[in-house]
């Protein structure tokens, strides 16, 4: 009986240990994937200074 709690014990916290892991990756996939957007669109702008202003950049 003992064994058996046990290793429901042992299931239960290495269950809990995976989704903890995947909530982690999840969340720091999510913060990378946004830095790097943020970034591409900041090198994309720093790139093409004239794009983006509309006509008031020409003037008219």
């Amino acid at each position: 009986m003992v064994e058996m709690e046990f290793s429901a014990l042992s299931w239960w916290i290495f269950w809990v240990v995976v989704q903890v892991l995947v909530v982690v990756g999840i969340v720091v996939a999510l913060g990378l994937f946004i830095r790097w957007g943020r970034r591409k669109s900041a090198i994309l702008e720093s790139s093409n200074p004239r794009e983006g202003h509309g006509p008031a950049a020409t003037g008219k």
